[in-house]
Parts: C-alpha cells; structure tokens; sequence
C-alpha cells in the first residue's frame, strides 16, 4: 500500500497537466525492469489500479521481452540493445512522463552468499547502484525532464514460500536461496535492508528522481 500511495502522489502533476480528454488514453508511464516490473505490466496491475484511483486517461507502456523482463539486472540495460529499447520506447512515446524503474534485485540475490563479509557485500551493493546510477543517467540523458521512480522492494521470504511446496528443493526459488547459502530471515532481510539504505543514498536530494522504500 504504501508503495501505491507513494506511487501516485507522484502521478500528481501528471494528471494536473494533462490537456486530454478523460476519454483519450495517453501513454505517461514506462515500465522498465525486472520481475517487479513483469509481473504488473502482465497482469495489467497499473492501469487496473490507476483506473480505480480516477486516473483513466493515463496509460502505461512497456512489454515483457525487452522492457519488463523476469530475471533482469541491471547490466542488461546498459548492453547496446538494453539501451535501444529503452530508446525506442520513447521516441515511439513521447508522451511518457514517468519511468518507473524496477532493478537491482537480481544482482544482489544471484550474486551475494551468506558467507560473504561486510566489506564484500558493500562492494556488490555499491557496484549495483553504480549502475543503477548508469540507466538513470542514460535516462535522463534521453529525456531531462522525466520523472525516474524507483520501487523498493520489499523483505524476501523465501524459506516461507519455499516450504509451501511438498517437496521445498522442487520450489522455482530453491536454487536461488540455496546458492546463497540458505540464508535465515533475518540474515537476507539484513542484506535487503542495506540495499535499501544504499538506492536511498543514491536518490537522496536528487531532482526528477525518487525512490519509494518498501521495507
């Protein structure tokens, strides 16, 4: 909730700007990332929700193969062909006003373990954030006066999940906690804390960027 609260305060000037008739849709959202990314524009989560809060002439643009993938990180949108995309989806929409940009999970889950110090572990979250920092300023680079909305994530609960499977090592989210290291509650949520603390390092006092903290 409070990530849908902080979400459409944002959307606030869009809406007071907007010249359009409530019954033209107007593509003002770029969906850009990984699964958290995925999984809402699949389902249509954003339009249904920007719908019920009277938004209906806002429209969100994006697909699941080179904008919104499950599985991204962050170095797949600075590859040539992740910048391309991105590109392209605003020269083909240059109505867009927001970029909501969901990325960096992956590769702090698919590269830290348990047993990494703490030295270690600032030095995979700094070098994540560095370039987070990157497809922003790419970002901008194209368009200066987009809005840059960065959804934190919220705590992992893998063993949780994991043990609703009859079979837990079957679950698709196994591999990814056992290479970890198998890490407890509060071990990994510790790892997703300091990430968290880091993206607000980041945007902290920035313009025409802003990070939501889901924890």
């Amino acid at each position: 909730m409070k990530l849908l609260i902080s979400f459409f305060f944002s959307l606030l000037f869009v809406q007071g700007n907007s010249q359009y008739s409530c019954d033209t849709l107007i593509n003002k959202i770029l969906m850009v990332g990984d699964s958290w990314s995925n999984f809402p524009v699949g389902f249509g989560s954003f339009e249904k929700n920007l719908d019920r809060f009277g938004f209906t002439n806002i429209g969100v643009f994006s697909n699941t193969t080179t904008l919104s993938v499950n599985g991204a990180e962050t170095h797949d949108f600075l590859t040539p062909a992740g910048k391309t995309a991105i590109q392209t989806a605003l020269n083909n929409n240059p109505t867009i006003e927001i970029v909501n940009l969901s990325i960096g999970g992956n590769d702090i889950l698919n590269t830290w373990n348990k047993s990494m110090d703490s030295l270690t572990t600032d030095s995979l979250l700094d070098a994540t954030v560095a370039r987070l920092d990157s497809i922003i300023l790419y970002i901008h680079s194209l368009n200066p006066n987009l809005e840059v909305f960065i959804p934190g994530y919220d705590f992992a609960n893998f063993v949780e999940v994991i043990q609703t499977f009859a079979a837990p090592t079957f679950h698709p989210f196994y591999s990814n906690w056992n290479g970890m290291g198998q890490p407890s509650f509060y071990e990994i949520n510790r790892l997703l804390t300091r990430a968290s603390d880091k993206f607000t390092g980041l945007t902290t006092g920035r313009s025409k960027v802003t990070y939501n903290n889901a924890l």
